[in-house]
C-alpha cells in the first residue's frame, strides 16, 4: 500500500513529472490560501509505514534517537535487508558494482582497507591461528598479501575467479579434506582413481594417444593406434583386456581419439562472484 499524492491532493501538490510521476509537494502562495500540500496523517503515515515496514524486516528495533550519519537504523535495515557483509553474490555485471551502487566487492584476490569494510573484515576474518597460512580472508601490512600480520591494516579477499564454490564440510562427510578447510581456502582439481578397461579392439577407426599404466604389472606403455588399425599395437600380449589407471586426464574425441584437455571440468556458464561488505 501506497499513497498517490496527486490523486489525494491534485490541487495541492505539483503535477506529475518523469522525476516524481505520482506529484511532487507544492508550497502556498500566500499564507493561509490553502494551496500548499497539507502535512497530514495520511501523508506521514505513508512515510512512517514505509520506515517502520523496514525496521521490522531487519528485526531492528529503533533506539531512540535520531538517525546520524555514522548512526543510523535505517541504513542498518537497508543493508540487513539487501545483503549481509560476507554473503556471496553471483552476478553478470559488465558495469561496476559501485556505478550500480551495490556494496559489493570482485572476489579477486585484491587487498582492502579494514577500516573501510569493518562490516565485511568483522565477519569474514579467518582468525589469528589461521592468520599465517588461510589462501584468504586473512590480515597483511599489504595490499597484495605478502607480510601476513594479524594486526595488519588489509583484509585480503579470495581469488574466486574461473572457480566453483563447494560447500564448507567440517565433518569430512563429502569432502575428503573438509575438516582442514577454513573459509575461502582453495582446492585443487583431482580426477578419483579409476580404472577403465581396453579389450580387443577391432579394425576400425579408432585413434587413442596417451600414456598408461597397467595394473597387472606391466610398467606404464604408449598405446597409439592409427585410423583403421588396431589401437592395440603394444598392449599386453598375454591378454586381450586389461585394467588400467589413467596417468593423466582425456577427452574422447570423435575421430581424434583421447585428447589431453589439461582440466576435469563441469558444464559450466561463467560469472563474476562479488562479496557483500
Amino acid at each position: 500500500m501506497a499513497l498517490n499524492p496527486f490523486a489525494k491532493w491534485p490541487t495541492q501538490t505539483q503535477t506529475p513529472t518523469s522525476a516524481y510521476p505520482y506529484g511532487s509537494a507544492q508550497n502556498i502562495t500566500v499564507p493561509g490560501d490553502g494551496t500548499g500540500t497539507p502535512w497530514v496523517a495520511d501523508l506521514l503515515n505513508d512515510i512512517w509505514g514505509f520506515l517502520q515496514q523496514l525496521l521490522d524486516a531487519a528485526g531492528i528495533v529503533p533506539s531512540g534517537n535520531p538517525d546520524e550519519v555514522d548512526t543510523s537504523d535505517y541504513f542498518d535495515a537497508l543493508k540487513a535487508t539487501h545483503g549481509k557483509a560476507g554473503s556471496i553474490l553471483p552476478a553478470c555485471w559488465n558495469a561496476s558494482p559501485i556505478s550500480l551502487g551495490m556494496r559489493v566487492l570482485l572476489c579477486d584476490g585484491s587487498g582492502i582497507l579494514r577500516a573501510n569494510y569493518a562490516d565485511l573484515d568483522s565477519v569474514v576474518y579467518c582468525g589469528d591461528p589461521d592468520n599465517p597460512t588461510a589462501d584468504a580472508f586473512y590480515h597483511a601490512d599489504d595490499a597484495g598479501g605478502s607480510v601476513r600480520n594479524t594486526a595488519g591494516v588489509y583484509l585480503i579477499l579470495p581469488d574466486w575467479r574461473g572457480r566453483a564454490l563447494r560447500g564448507l564440510d567440517p565433518t569430512a562427510i563429502r569432502d575428503p579434506d573438509g575438516a582442514s578447510r577454513t573459509l575461502g581456502d582453495y582446492q585443487d582439481d583431482r580426477l578419483m582413481k579409476h580404472n577403465h578397461v581396453i579389450g580387443d579392439v577391432p579394425s576400425a577407426k579408432y585413434q587413442y594417444v596417451g600414456v598408461w599404466g597397467n595394473t597387472g604389472g606391466s610398467p606404464n606403455v604408449t598405446v597409439i593406434g592409427q585410423a583403421g588399425t588396431k589401437a592395440g599395437a603394444t598392449e599386453r600380449a598375454s591378454s586381450s583386456q586389461c585394467g588400467v589407471d589413467i596417468d593423466v586426464g582425456f577427452t574422447n574425441i570423435p575421430g581424434v581419439g583421447l585428447v589431453n584437455q589439461y582440466e576435469t571440468r563441469m558444464n559450466n556458464g561463467s560469472v563474476n562472484w562479488f562479496i557483500w561488505y
